[in-house]
């Protein structure tokens, strides 16, 4: 148990950082394609107004 411990602090920052980022990728890759599919709705919308 003592062991399973030290190669998991180890290598905690080997699994948490590649984590952290792919989750940070991930998470501005989804804001940016609802704000662009809200864009392209405002963009349609105006265009039926005009």
């Amino acid at each position: 148990m003592k062991g399973f411990l030290k190669v998991l602090k180890k290598y905690s920052v080997v699994v948490i950082f590649p984590t952290f980022t792919a989750s940070t990728i991930y998470a501005d890759w989804s804001h940016t394609k609802q704000w662009k599919a809200s864009k392209i709705q405002q963009h349609t919308n105006v265009e039926l107004v005009q």
